[in-house]
């Protein structure tokens, strides 16, 4: 890809690894920044089963990368409805804390549901069947890129300004391996300050500062992106 050549360019010490190397760790870096900065937003309708709880979600999307909480789940919880109703996420336990029982209570209008490994689940399960009853919001992964002409985040162009940032990820990889820690050690801190502004562009201008405080908070991000759907 174009991100592959500025790799080269910049970082001349990946001359030792091969395209395909090179490839695989800028799509890794593609992916942990649309993690991070839920830079890829979308939605899919998935049918409703009658007395179902479990949804698998690479059944709703091949492409899930994780739920985007500000449109969360919505169902037709009435079938001749045209109106998504919106589920309120709740962990197991506040289920365990509000709903005594729910593990056992039988279908009925659901309100709520949550996502254990790469499942969602609805409760209560829903009492009849209502096809393309169910609509999920989240952020998709990004295509894999492969070929020089190959754009990241599914060649959205708004999000150029960035495409560096992806550069900064695979060159902090292959000086950890060829053990040039120092060098790594600053390029990583240049990659946390670039998904800084990563976030406050996605997030409103809600960053303001780069304070510790804040790069914790995005060091603790990047780890967590490395359990998805747990």
């Amino acid at each position: 890809s174009d991100l592959r050549s500025k790799l080269k360019r910049d970082h001349p010490e990946t001359k030792g690894f091969t395209d395909a190397q090179m490839d695989t760790e800028l799509n890794q870096g593609q992916l942990e920044i649309a993690f991070i900065g839920d830079l890829l937003p979308t939605e899919a309708n998935f049918n409703i089963v009658a007395s179902q709880e479990q949804y698998a979600l690479s059944s709703i999307s091949g492409d899930f990368l994780k739920i985007d909480k500000t449109g969360g789940l919505q169902i037709k919880t009435v079938s001749s409805n045209t109106k998504f109703d919106r589920m309120d996420y709740r962990t197991m336990e506040e289920l365990d804390r509000e709903f005594s029982g729910w593990r056992d209570q039988t279908a009925g209008t659901p309100h709520s549901y949550f996502q254990r490994g790469a499942n969602i689940h609805i409760f209560p399960k829903m009492s009849s069947a209502v096809a393309n009853g169910g609509r999920l919001y989240f952020f998709e992964k990004p295509d894999s890129m492969s070929a020089d002409t190959s754009n990241p985040w599914n060649g959205l162009s708004h999000y150029e300004p960035f495409h560096k940032t992806i550069v900064l990820y695979a060159a902090g990889v292959i000086l950890t391996a060829i053990k040039r820690y120092g060098d790594a050690l600053a390029v990583h801190n240049l990659y946390i300050t670039r998904l800084a502004e990563i976030l406050k562009f996605t997030r409103g201008d809600e960053l303001d500062d780069y304070s510790p405080d804040i790069m914790t908070g995005i060091q603790a991000l990047r780890s967590s992106s490395r359990h998805v759907g747990r």
